[in-house]
């Protein structure tokens, strides 16, 4: 029998998990999102994810598209309150649900700053300061309610907005106003906000109005949605998120990103270069991988090469320079046209932010390396940077001297460290963009391949 529907809800400093269990006792309850957690989340078709509050300052912020890859697999996505009213603000034409009244006032264009809805807290959730928008929204009923003018709290807004996010607070308003000709106003609001504090933090009404509403089935209807799903949103950048953050189970049990698998062997296996030029080709060609494989190298490189004249892509359509960005004189003196183009489109491949060339999950990897020996490796990598960090101040991969880092790439692929421009071609034939972006890629690495 088929579970029901899910509801996972992100929230911080706006609801606690208590108060979210009192209103949706089934609901599993994570601190606020950001960067990553959406794709490790393995949500099914039909669950609801509730987004709250989000961190954005000291870690990166959830991606827009983190929310698309939930949308296309059929996953309710609501926004509230918070960060979660300001995504679904921006998403609403692509089917997120928006719920409140913050959500309103970015929807409809009253609201636009992100520091609208920020506020500090402690390490265990707890706010430490007062968002503007809760801030705007009762110096506002204030007014409605004739305790100060509009005008007056316009001002206040204003005077409320110069301060800087994490001091933000009817207290910190109030000694702002104290040296002005405003400070009459404030403390009226003040004295008003104090015996008619009911909703005073609007963004807690909003979170439990969505919560109420997820909980209950009684989520708004989404947008009328285009057909965004049929265009080419889902980017390098998306796959290269979903393989870092989604992880994969290994022998022994461990969880280890596919990102670091497929980095160590991009850098350290030997098979590497001719595994993945054969997975291009076959990418080129729009061929299954079982199809691919029964294919000898010479009849894969026709259907390949085929298929990018079809597309307008042939040598003759390329200029000088394009050619010697992506070959080294050597290559062009020396090499026919047909291995010369053969390596341009294996070398390009990833500069499509578009292109689904790179794997994503364990099962379009498994042709290009072991996943066992490589996630071992990735592991002991891991170790040993732990144990040096360990015996001194600033013993880290971030630390290393990229000189080094490049000698012991060139050493592993059997080139010249002074060789540039075969470093770079190397680089390429590996899926990785420059001799730069290598060793940066094998920080990580560095110490336990040179010990």
């Amino acid at each position: 029998m088929n579970p029901g529907p899910t509801l996972h809800v992100f929230a911080g400093p706006t609801l606690a998990a208590d108060r979210i269990r009192a209103l949706a006792a089934t609901a599993i309850v994570h601190p606020p999102v950001q960067h990553g957690d959406l794709l490790r989340l393995a949500a099914r078709r039909g669950d609801i994810v509730l987004i709250i509050d989000g961190l954005w300052h000291q870690v990166p912020p959830v991606r827009h598209k983190e929310i698309l890859e939930l949308l296309a697999n059929d996953v309710r996505v609501v926004g509230a309150a918070s960060m979660g009213a300001l995504r679904a603000a921006e998403l609403a034409p692509y089917g997120m649900i928006g719920v409140g009244w913050v959500y309103q006032q970015y929807a409809t264009g009253q609201l636009d700053a992100d520091d609208e809805v920020a506020v500090t807290q402690t390490p265990s959730g707890a706010p430490l300061s007062t968002a503007l928008v809760c801030l705007r929204y009762r110096l506002n009923a204030a007014a409605d309610a004739g305790a100060i003018t509009a005008g007056e709290a316009a001002q206040l807004v204003e005077l409320a907005r110069a301060l800087p996010y994490q001091r933000r607070s009817w207290k910190a308003l109030h000694y702002a106003a104290a040296s002005t000709d405003l400070a009459g106003a404030c403390q009226r609001a003040v004295d008003w906000n104090d015996h008619y504090g009911e909703t005073a933090d609007i963004k807690a009404v909003d979170a439990e109005l969505a919560l109420t509403f997820a909980a209950t089935g009684h989520l708004p209807e989404p947008a009328d949605q285009p057909g965004w799903q049929q265009q080419p949103w889902r980017t390098s950048h998306l796959r290269s998120w979903a393989a870092t953050y989604r992880p994969v189970a290994i022998a022994n049990g461990a969880r280890v990103p596919l990102t670091a698998l497929l980095h160590h062997a991009q850098l350290y296996d030997p098979h590497w270069p001719e595994r993945w030029r054969r997975h291009v080709l076959a990418w080129i060609a729009s061929l299954p991988t079982d199809t691919a494989s029964r294919l000898t190298a010479p009849a894969l490189e026709d259907q390949a090469l085929a298929a990018a004249h079809h597309r307008g892509l042939h040598l003759d359509s390329l200029t000088r320079a394009q050619v010697q960005h992506w070959a080294t004189p050597s290559e062009i003196s020396e090499l026919s046209p047909r291995e010369i183009l053969l390596r341009l489109v294996t070398r390009s491949a990833r500069l499509d932010p578009t292109a689904s060339v790179w794997p994503e999950t364990p099962q379009q990897a498994r042709a290009l390396l072991d996943l066992d020996a490589h996630a071992r490796a990735a592991v002991h990598a891991w170790t040993t940077s732990q144990k040096i960090a360990a015996t001194g101040p600033g013993r880290i991969p971030a630390h290393l001297d990229p000189t080094r880092i490049r000698r012991q790439l060139a050493d592993h692929w059997n080139l010249d460290t002074a060789d540039s421009a075969a470093l770079t071609a190397a680089a390429r034939d590996r899926g990785i963009l420059s001799i730069q972006e290598a060793v940066e890629t094998a920080r990580p690495f560095y110490l336990a391949a040179r010990r």
